[in-house]
């Protein structure tokens, strides 16, 4: 099943290694709490990646949503990972199956 993740999908997945297509997996480290606001709903998600990963879109499998592209950029790098960051901003009240 592929379907738009939302933000209750990305929150139960924090703690979960994630497979990024082909063959990765990367840690989902944090998910903010999603504020709304003047009609839109948004929040920001941190990955734990290997070493080297850099800006860019990449396809990562959710628990319960399937694959998806998200779009992060490097906010931290150590020898041996890099923190990722992506951020999120959809309409506060989608319609339920529809385009996030």
């Amino acid at each position: 099943m592929t379907r738009t993740a939302d933000w209750s999908d990305w929150l139960a997945a924090v703690g979960t290694e994630l497979t990024v297509h082909p063959d990765e997996r990367w840690m989902l480290a944090t998910c903010t709490d999603a504020v709304e606001t003047g009609g839109w709903r948004s929040w920001e998600l941190t990955f734990r990646a290997p070493a080297g990963r850099g800006q860019g879109t990449y396809v990562l499998d959710v628990p319960g949503a399937g694959e998806q592209a998200v779009f992060v950029v490097p906010t931290a790098a150590a020898d041996d990972a890099t923190t990722l960051t992506a951020t999120f901003v959809v309409a506060a009240d989608p319609t339920p199956g529809g385009p996030a």
